[in-house]
């Protein structure tokens, strides 16, 4: 199912439910963000539930460009080595069950190129691994501060799995030949085989090229270089179907208790406006 599809089953009523008057059940935005809440709160339950955390609901998200730590930035690091540093797309949150601090929706980190994991820790951990000098120190370490991940090395590219709160936030394999027309301009598109044509410059397979232009002309097959592009409505969202009747039960109560606290807020601000009138006209005057 994809968020276009949840987006249309959520729009209408349950069964036995009449129309709310909370008129923000049109607002598609405003909806998909209830879907992103609930779906998060479902999978927290799952997880509590079962123990495990289900590989359906696990998605990648590369990071093409990591930063060297700034010793100034307010993390301060006591020891020689180059830390690298990017900021995650909000996770999933889920309880720790023996993950020293760390989030069990970030599944794993791995560097794109090399393909060597980096291990979750802390920064105090790592202090006391680093200067074991043993087998363990030779491996790479990651930990969480807020929103940033922390390395201890800066690789060039890294691949990242995780459980997002908003799945839109991440990533989805793109193997679709890109047609004439198509291109984004300023992305990096590899020629597949044969040869295209782009604005007076011509690429041979197996070359790379940014689009300055949205046509190219050519027999040759066109993709993205990294195969991976933003997840987007229209593709599917991590989302079954028995997740997505409860989602629509709870964002429909929702909605309806909203509208009847708001009416029941109402209804006692005029019970006791009536109430103040009829002791101030109980009164007897004065003289």
């Amino acid at each position: 199912m994809t968020l276009e599809e949840a987006l249309s089953l959520i729009m209408s009523p349950p069964q036995a439910m009449k129309q709310t008057l909370d008129s923000r059940i049109n607002e598609p935005d405003f909806i998909a963000q209830l879907i992103h809440e609930k779906r998060a709160l479902m999978l927290s339950r799952i997880e509590r539930k079962q123990g495990e955390i289900l590989p359906l609901w696990e998605q990648p998200y590369i990071v093409s460009l990591v930063d060297k730590v700034d010793q100034n930035e307010g993390i301060l690091f006591d020891t020689e080595k180059d830390f690298g540093k990017f900021s995650l797309p909000r996770l999933v949150q889920f309880k720790y069950r023996n993950q020293s601090n760390q989030n069990r929706a970030l599944v794993s980190i791995v560097d794109a190129e090399s393909k060597t994991r980096f291990f979750p820790t802390s920064y105090e951990k790592y202090k006391v691994i680093e200067r074991s000098k043993n087998e363990m120190s030779k491996h790479d370490y990651y930990f969480m501060v807020g929103d940033f991940v922390y390395l201890t090395r800066v690789p060039k590219k890294i691949s990242v799995k995780g459980i997002f709160f908003n799945p839109l936030k991440a990533h989805i394999i793109d193997n679709t030949i890109k047609q004439s027309g198509s291109l984004v301009i300023g992305n990096t598109y590899k020629v597949a085989n044969g040869t295209i044509r782009i604005d007076n410059l011509t690429y041979n397979a197996p070359a790379t090229f940014v689009a300055t232009n949205t046509v190219y002309t050519g027999s040759g097959r066109v993709y993205l270089e990294d195969n991976y592009r933003l997840l987007s409505e229209s593709d599917e969202y991590p989302l079954n179907d028995d997740i997505i009747d409860v989602i629509k039960k709870m964002i429909w109560n929702e909605l309806d208790i909203t509208i009847r606290a708001r009416q029941d807020e109402e209804g006692n601000a005029d019970e006791e406006a009536y109430n103040q009138e009829k002791q101030r006209n109980s009164v007897p005057p004065q003289g």
